[in-house]
């Protein structure tokens, strides 16, 4: 083996970064290739306007998730690789956010409750609507520390267990004409799946393998670098969640069912930028003296991945989306393009914002949020179409970039690391 293909396998083998981001492309890859396939069999299934209902649910569910999260997830990202109490940290995470999900579960469950239950009980579709969240919120916990310990390979083990276990359970609960619920209960099915497999990689790396033992010491410690990482998530993470919401309220089931159908194409597109992105910011965290350096090749990675993938993806779109259903093609396709476009973007927005994280400059990028937040939400509500909102995300991501160009350079590495976390 010899030339430009034994670069990249001598790269891969030797570049801890290039070993981790494709580990968790191919996690990503996977993961969305099945659930692509589970989005199929849902859409051939369920009415659209029981698929906007559903999508707006879930939509509402990891907007609570995210809430429950308190920035534990980056916090664990960030520390676990420099602490000599991994095994705290993540009993500390667990303990923190999975009461707060149960509250946030119950609350936003009965505002979607409703919707969701389809003629079927209310209580039971609360009591559906809690378990996925706090699912997801575990998942997420948890995830985030093995990713953190390098066993990326198991993150796409339980991933991809969690997207074919959904597949299954939709293709029943179809068949059985349960409604919008039916869709929910899949999505729960894959949570679930994904957090056994993933509790079980963490016993295995030693930080889920004795008792668990929460740290008071802990949240003294991080609780601003926590907490400024939630509010800066939570912020950047709104407007994902929130348009399909958004899009029920204003233009309807059916029109929320083709734009979620856009929008999980396009952000399985961001998700390649995504695993770029939590492999910096854990090898910059290992290696902060070369972040430069990391960013740099990671940026030339993307750049060779990023602009085929999306031009294929523009070009394919009619074709992918036919898969969905005719109506998807004509409802999907323009909105899915235009924000396809902004997978540069997006790129760019996971590296530079890495930047900040490494250098622990976390209060910059709440409020780069708070602003990308308003712009997409504002534009978003006063559209007409979906074309209009997915305009919206576009002008949204401009600003992103825009705004990090300025703010990098005035703020350098913060000094000394938290006590508790490096003893």
């Amino acid at each position: 083996m010899s030339g430009p293909l034994a670069a990249l396998v001598g790269r891969y083998r030797n570049d801890r970064l290039a070993r981790s981001s494709v580990h968790l492309m191919v996690n990503n890859v996977v993961a969305t290739g099945l659930g692509f396939v589970a989005w199929i069999v849902t859409t051939r299934l369920w009415a659209s306007s029981e698929v906007g209902d559903a999508a707006a649910a879930i939509s509402a569910a990891g907007l609570a998730a995210s809430l429950a999260m308190l920035g534990v997830q980056g916090t664990l990202l960030r520390f676990v690789p420099l602490s000599t109490d991994a095994r705290g940290l993540l009993g500390t995470a667990i303990a923190v956010t999975a009461p707060v999900a149960v509250v946030l579960g119950l609350c936003f469950g009965i505002w979607q409750s409703g919707g969701l239950s389809g003629g079927h009980s209310r209580v039971a579709a609360l009591a559906l609507f809690v378990a996925l969240v706090v699912a997801l919120v575990l998942k997420s916990v948890v995830e985030a520390a093995v990713v953190a310990i390098r066993a990326t390979g198991a993150v796409i083990a339980a991933n991809a267990s969690g997207n074919a276990a959904k597949i299954a359970s939709v293709a029943v609960l179809g068949v059985l004409s349960t409604g919008p619920l039916g869709i929910v209960v899949g999505t729960l099915v894959a949570a679930t799946t994904a957090l056994v497999m993933l509790v079980r990689a963490a016993q295995v790396g030693d930080i889920l393998a004795g008792p668990q033992h929460a740290s008071v010491a802990v949240v003294r410690s991080l609780h601003r670098y926590s907490l400024t990482f939630y509010f800066n998530g939570l912020i950047g993470g709104i407007p994902a969640l929130a348009l399909p919401i958004l899009v029920r309220e204003r233009l309807g089931s059916d029109a929320a069912a083709y734009w979620y159908i856009a929008s999980l194409m396009a952000l399985a597109l961001f998700q390649l930028p995504a695993a770029v992105g939590t492999a910096l910011l854990v090898e910059g965290s290992h290696r902060r003296g070369e972040l430069l350096r990391l960013v740099l090749s990671a940026a030339r990675g993307l750049a060779l991945v990023m602009v085929p993938v999306i031009v294929i993806a523009v070009i394919a779109a009619p074709w992918v989306l036919h898969l969905f259903g005719a109506t998807y093609v004509d409802q999907s396709t323009s909105p899915f393009r235009i924000m396809a476009v902004s997978g540069l973007l997006v790129s760019a927005s996971y590296l530079l914002g890495d930047v900040l994280f490494v250098r622990r400059r976390l209060g910059p990028l709440v409020a780069l949020n708070v602003v990308n937040a308003v712009v997409v939400i504002g534009l978003a509500a006063r559209a007409t179409s979906l074309d209009g909102v997915a305009w919206a995300w576009l002008v949204g991501e401009v600003a992103n970039v825009a705004m990090f160009a300025v703010l990098i350079p005035l703020f350098p590495e913060r000094g000394k690391l938290p006590e508790e976390v490096t003893r």
